[in-house]
């Protein structure tokens, strides 16, 4: 239980800050099992496969005993043309471990454009996707090297030909707006002779261009086409996709248990910076409340503050969640609605407190003997003292100007009077 501090509106002094550290989830598919063939193409109809926290599509065909999108493989051999070797890299082997990943992107052949793959992720959270290491499919790599009777000869007899195969990697985040792209040549003739390439080894592609994304989309472009696409084999080899973790929002300060004496006030709390998100913009932080006794206290959240409105006596355990990019954070406090009891006889109700405005002291006239307490108008005790039956001087030395709360009690009432120092 927190402990109960008399507020209007208040947010408490201490805080609880949870810092973060970045962490890399990595795709590395060395979890994935693999049958005797040496790879996974998507003949079980599972749709696709997960490693780390990213979702691998893949499209199998029974018609064709085809496959697109994605598969994932351990086969080694860097030297064998043809499409029967389209499970292999060209580094070859993966980059770390024994597996790597496949994809094929398809052609819609009625319009010749490629039909972009995708990968997404699987706890439906916006992330920063570091990058990859690429390698050229061997299929692929031999094809533009040699030729083959569908695809041509990268540079041309001549060795002259501005050859190229290429990807463009695109970010779209949570609206499904376009965040960036990133451009990626698994080829290049397009330079000087002794400049033209084929990746062979495992290279780094920085994907951190495209920002936060809730998905990033690939296709490949070639120079060599035909009437139904790409001529050349739309494949490459994809091995330990690193993405860093998104992190929840936290609070910086807690809210402690609200008091009010009556149901005629409102109370107000302002959110503004109360809570953090280390790895996304605070703006986009959106607040909820859940109420354990709406008879007690109307309790909502508009736009960055918690009002409160006292209805009856009782206590409502109130849980503030505040909620960005599908994470979240929770705060729990109780709101305690005491409203003051007038009874006849010598009483607090009966007090004087004089003068108002005061200035460095102020004098409360009282018929009975309790307690005495003052608080801010943020809600915070700022001075106790003992009341005794006549005039009780109390020195307003030490507190600035501004309104406060005078809180009486006895073993049967409590009065709340307000005062101004000037």
């Amino acid at each position: 239980m927190k402990k109960n501090v008399v507020i209007f509106c208040m947010i408490c002094l201490f805080s609880v800050v949870l810092k973060a550290t970045d962490t890399l989830q990595i795709s590395s598919f060395d979890e994935l099992s693999l049958d005797s063939n040496g790879y996974w193409n998507g003949s079980d109809t599972t749709g696709g496969f997960i490693s780390g926290i990213v979702f691998f599509p893949n499209a199998y065909n029974f018609s064709f005993g085809s496959w697109a999108w994605f598969a994932y493989s351990s086969v080694v051999d860097d030297t064998t043309a043809g499409y029967g070797n389209q499970y292999s890299s060209f580094a070859p082997g993966a980059f770390s471990g024994d597996k790597y990943a496949v994809t094929y992107v398809e052609t819609d052949w009625m319009s010749g454009l490629p039909i972009p793959n995708r990968i997404s992720f699987t706890d439906s959270s916006a992330h920063v996707v570091k990058g990859f290491y690429i390698s050229n499919n061997t299929y692929a790599a031999l094809s533009m090297r040699d030729g083959d009777m569908f695809a041509k000869k990268f540079g041309g007899v001549s060795g002259n030909d501005p050859d190229y195969l290429r990807v463009i990697f695109k970010g779209y985040d949570q609206y499904n707006l376009l965040t960036d792209s990133v451009l990626f040549y698994l080829a290049d003739y397009t330079g000087a002779e002794q400049l033209d390439t084929i990746i062979k080894d495992w290279t780094w592609v920085d994907l951190q261009p495209l920002g936060k994304v809730s998905r990033v989309e690939f296709y490949l472009q070639s120079t060599d086409t035909g009437m139904f696409g790409i001529n050349t084999p739309t494949y490459f080899c994809m091995d330990d996709l690193t993405v860093l973790r998104d992190f929840p929002p936290y609070f910086n300060d807690t809210l402690a248990d609200i008091f009010s004496p009556d149901t005629v006030n409102e109370i107000n709390i302002s959110l503004n910076g109360f809570v953090t998100d280390s790895d996304d913009s605070d703006t986009a932080i959106r607040y909820s409340i859940y109420n354990s006794d709406s008879a007690i206290a109307d309790v909502a959240v508009l736009h960055d503050t918690v009002r409160i409105k006292p209805l009856s006596g009782g206590t409502a355990e109130i849980i503030l969640v505040a909620l960005s990019n599908h994470k979240e954070a929770r705060d729990t406090f109780n709101v305690i609605i005491t409203p003051v009891t007038l009874v006849h006889g010598h009483t607090f109700a009966q007090a004087r407190l004089f003068p108002n405005p005061a200035g460095e002291q102020i004098v409360l006239r009282s018929s009975c003997i309790g307690n005495a307490e003052i608080y801010s108008a943020q809600g915070v005790k700022l001075m106790n003292m003992q009341v005794l039956i006549g005039e009780n001087i109390i020195s307003l030395t030490d507190l600035p100007s501004g309104c406060y709360y005078l809180v009486l009690s006895d073993t049967e009432t409590r009065s709340i009077k307000r005062f101004i120092k000037q």
